[in-house]
């Protein structure tokens, strides 16, 4: 419950930053989420490592990769949304 509560939060904070800072632009935005879910997926890879070193958890593990497979799959949906609607878009006749 706690990841998904810190997943909310960050949820909280990139569509508070996108409301507050619209001139940004929806290509910034994706790309500052990208790079978070490229984070995460190397902090599993370093817990992983850790791991077998003995620095760490095998829940620490669990935890982190759970974490970023999360993170992962919803970028992949979000993906899948904006080629959906570019697909739409593109059937629409002027």
């Amino acid at each position: 419950m706690e990841f998904i509560r810190r997943i909310e939060q960050e949820i909280s904070k990139i569509e508070n930053k996108f409301r507050e800072k619209k001139a940004r632009g929806f290509r910034e935005l994706m790309m500052n989420y990208l790079k978070k879910v490229n984070d995460m997926q190397v902090n599993a890879d370093r817990m992983i490592e850790k791991f077998v070193s003995g620095e760490a958890s095998l829940q620490d593990v669990l935890v982190a990769a759970q974490e970023a497979n999360i993170s992962f799959r919803m970028l992949m949906e979000i993906r899948n949304k904006i080629i959906d609607a570019y697909r739409e878009v593109i059937k629409m006749r002027v």
